[in-house]
């Protein structure tokens, strides 16, 4: 399955989009969870990382012959050009291309451009310990386990843990 990672614009901001923000299932691992979503919402936080130069919103597009199908987002985010690190953080919003190996290859392609683009020595990424998904992405991709938060974030009504993976990118 081929996949392409595209900045988001306005014309992202699409009732489909929405759904994923407000659906348990989608965002239960991330700070999401806490928010009540709407259009208006949206496209402001669209624009507002668009305008940002620390922060960039890519989409997750499926790639066929006849079109292009926008099923997820990736970002770079925190960036600190100091030091040149950023956070990843990713979310596949249709459930239908969950555990298809879309996560570990949107990671990698924004690995690419994290490096080659923006000139970052380092990414790092949180995950809630229940989320095995997303640790395996991480893993796949050569993140090394760095650390655990305990008790740092709550996860169905109950305190568990957030464990960082990092990974140092190549010259």
């Amino acid at each position: 399955m081929k996949i392409a990672l595209k900045k988001l614009n306005l014309t992202h901001a699409t009732q489909k989009y929405l759904k994923w923000l407000n659906n348990y299932n989608v965002v239960k691992f991330t700070d999401q969870i806490f928010k009540q979503h709407s259009l208006k919402l949206l496209k402001k936080y669209i624009l507002n990382l668009n305008k940002s130069k620390f922060n960039f919103l890519y989409g997750i597009f499926i790639v066929t012959e006849k079109k292009q199908i926008h099923i997820g987002n990736i970002k770079i985010g925190d960036i600190n050009y100091y030091h040149r690190t950023a956070v990843v953080s990713l979310l596949i919003g249709e459930s239908k291309y969950w555990k298809k190996g879309i996560a570990t290859k949107s990671i990698n392609l924004v690995k690419k451009i994290a490096k080659n683009e923006l000139g970052l020595y380092k990414l790092y990424a949180g995950c809630y310990k229940e989320n095995i998904a997303s640790q395996k992405a991480f893993l796949k991709n050569k993140y090394k386990k760095e650390g655990i938060q305990k008790n740092q974030v709550i996860f169905e009504n109950k305190r568990t843990d957030l464990i960082w993976y990092g990974l140092v990118l190549k010259k």
